[in-house]
């Protein structure tokens, strides 16, 4: 019985003795030619020959892969969609929030360009102070992800849980977001009229 599993290369493991009416299934694995078409026919007549009882299943090598690897893939398949989700809502909330911010802030727009700021300054200021406070943000959470990398170092198999193009994508698209999330409020803002700004509520 092998104790070895995907995503393990070694370990300890041991052979199991098959006896005659036992329940354990055998496995047989036949290395051939390119295009041997013919052969799982030939296998199963001889199969046949020897025990018309016997209860035989021929797979390929791409097939064996195929059925192991399934369970991961859908895995893989519903987690990807659940984390496109979770960004999506996250991408949403974060876009609302910045933008709210900025239009409780228009009065104060509106005050700075009465009092001489150029409008073009004044969006550059704002916009830069929501993408700090998202930075900072998305700062935080990739030193939380590296101190939790080893939670999905178990689960991970030939992909390293510390993907720097990962980690840029997903900061790049945040700080995207929080952009234009501040930067359009912003412009609105600073093309209203200063003294219709001062009555804004």
């Amino acid at each position: 019985m092998s104790s070895l599993s995907r995503g393990r290369i070694d370990g300890p493991f041991y052979y199991r003795a098959a006896f005659p009416g036992g329940d354990t299934s055998l496995s047989l694995v036949v290395h051939t030619a390119p295009g041997r078409q013919d052969l799982a026919k030939t296998m199963r007549e001889i199969a046949t020959a020897l025990d018309p009882s016997v209860a035989l299943s021929i797979h390929s090598l791409e097939e064996n892969i195929d059925r192991a690897l399934r369970p991961a893939e859908l895995a893989a398949l519903l987690s990807g969609s659940l984390g496109l989700l979770a960004f999506g809502l996250v991408a949403v909330g974060l876009y609302g929030v910045m933008a709210y911010v900025v239009n409780q802030r228009t009065k104060e727009i509106g005050v700075r360009i009465a009092l001489g700021a150029p409008p073009a300054r004044v969006q550059r200021q704002f916009v830069g102070d929501g993408l700090r406070v998202v930075a900072i943000g998305v700062g935080i959470g990739w030193v939380l992800t590296i101190a939790s990398s080893h939670v999905l170092t178990r689960v991970l198999f030939g992909l390293s849980p510390l993907d720097p193009l990962t980690f840029a994508a997903v900061g790049a698209l945040l700080l995207a977001v929080a952009l234009l999330a501040c930067l359009l409020p912003a412009r609105r803002a600073a093309k209203v009229d200063p003294i219709e700004a001062l009555r804004y509520e």
